[in-house]
């Protein structure tokens, strides 16, 4: 059995108007038969930490709009269309609703079917999708 975790984020561009630069991990990993579910959802939360604070680190390191380095990824709570960003519990929520529905591949496919990481969202596109997956 294998457990997979997709973290991505953006971070606007200095000088560029609704500029932005991204960075995501992928982490594939192979995991013995006969794991409990809890064994399962504690080696998904370690890694999808893992993975965040990796991107996290990556995208502090590049300038903001105003030419400082942002450290979490996020300048001004807003994404770059001027709506609020996902909040934390939405994008865990929606995760563990996919996982709950739809298995282990459900969250790449879903995101591939909206064409961007859950982490993308805006607060108003996570209500609806998880009202959306609600009726799965």
């Amino acid at each position: 059995m294998k457990i997979m975790v997709n973290f991505n984020a953006k971070q606007p561009m200095a000088g560029v108007d609704f500029g932005s630069v991204g960075a995501g991990i992928s982490i594939e990993r192979e995991i013995g038969e006969g794991k409990s579910e809890d064994e399962i959802k504690a080696l998904a939360r370690h890694l999808y930490g893992v993975s965040r604070k990796l991107v996290e680190t990556e995208l502090g390191q590049l300038p903001n709009g105003n030419g400082t380095s942002a450290p979490n990824g996020h300048t001004n709570g807003r994404n770059g269309n001027g709506h609020r960003p996902v909040s934390e519990k939405q994008r865990q929520f929606i995760i563990s609703l996919v996982a709950q529905k739809r298995g282990s591949g459900g969250l790449a496919a879903l995101e591939g079917r909206l064409g961007k990481a859950v982490s993308e969202l805006t607060r108003k596109e996570a209500s609806a999708l998880i009202t959306e997956i609600k009726g799965w």
